[in-house]
């Protein structure tokens, strides 16, 4: 089920969403209030596809509430999630530029509201905003980054450290720190987080209970605490030869 509304609330949430991320940093306020005012507001319910892959996108999406789950399914029934994006994160960049399809099926991981910028509104602004085009660039750099560094990374890493790192990777959006610890805010069961990964909820569900037994993680329905955030970086600092910085805390 799909709602739209144009709430002035929701609006004034949507301009602060876009003027403090640092996706858009640099971009002009004119910009970025046109976007707002252009934009479309909508809220979909759990499970609900806002793009399917290889389908047009006519709307940059950005999450306002809630999370996106952005995967694929092959023919055979196989899923495989890609990331979950939070607020303020945006979905749909290169076939807007591009006017490609969707790489990737989107849909709502629970009820997610969205702004949808209309592709012409965000053409016309790269034409016009060199902030925006520099931000956008950036942006794809920084993809880039996580994209091939993950990938060579976990083809060589233990399957627990490969575990660890993709909890690691959801806490900066999805986490919620109280005192020491920090709980995901994403409910997520053991065969969805096996998505994420591209294996078994039966292989899962081990290693979150090796981490739990050691004290790192607290597992409960669909959630997961992290206790020790010294002890998962550790983990997912795993030495293969590759250097990098595992910033886990929100």
């Amino acid at each position: 089920m799909t709602t739209e509304f144009a709430d002035s609330s929701w609006r004034a949430l949507a301009h602060r969403i876009l003027t403090r991320s640092d996706m858009l940093r640099g971009t002009a306020e004119t910009t970025l209030e046109r976007f707002v005012e252009t934009g479309r507001i909508m809220k979909f319910a759990d499970a609900n596809l806002l793009s399917s892959y290889g389908q047009p996108i006519e709307t940059l999406l950005v999450v306002l509430s809630g999370a996106l789950e952005i995967g694929v399914s092959t023919l055979a029934g196989k899923h495989f999630v890609i990331a979950y994006l939070g607020a303020g994160l945006i979905y749909g960049l290169i076939p807007i530029i591009d006017g490609g399809g969707s790489l990737y099926d989107a849909r709502a991981h629970g009820e997610a509201v969205v702004l949808g910028i209309p592709r012409d509104v965000v053409l016309e602004a790269l034409r016009q905003d060199p902030g925006l085009a520099h931000a956008f660039l950036l942006l794809f750099c920084k993809r880039s980054r996580v994209l091939y560094g993950g990938a060579s990374a976990n083809a060589l890493a233990p399957f627990r450290v490969r575990v660890a790192r993709a909890l690691a990777s959801l806490l900066p959006v999805h986490g919620i720190t109280r005192g020491e610890t920090v709980t995901l805010a994403l409910k997520l069961s053991q065969e969805e987080f096996g998505a994420l990964l591209g294996a078994s909820r039966q292989a899962v569900n081990r290693e979150l209970k090796a981490l739990e037994s050691a004290g790192v993680v607290s597992l409960a329905y669909s959630t997961i605490q992290v206790l020790d955030c010294d002890a998962l970086g550790k983990i997912a600092e795993f030495d293969d030869g590759v250097v990098r910085d595992v910033s886990i805390r929100p």
